[in-house]
């Protein structure tokens, strides 16, 4: 993205949407350290194997804010 990274979309979102459910992945090797300051953000590192991604997803997908489950239920 040629104005802002990763990150700082996460943070920006993660104020304005503190409900949504963020995926950082990244080829680099920062392990997700800089996602300490965005609620409810996972990390993945690329490459990963695609039972990775699906386990990942699913338990950010289940650990979503409790008011989004009640609605989906």
């Amino acid at each position: 993205m040629p104005r802002m990274g990763g990150i700082e979309l996460a943070e920006q979102l993660s104020t304005l949407h503190p409900e949504l459910a963020v995926l950082y992945t990244s080829g680099y090797g920062d392990s997700g350290r800089s996602l300490k300051g965005v609620t409810g953000a996972r990390y993945l590192q690329k490459p990963c194997a695609m039972e990775d991604l699906a386990r990942t997803l699913r338990e950010l997908l289940d650990s979503a804010h409790p008011a989004q489950q009640a609605r989906h239920a």
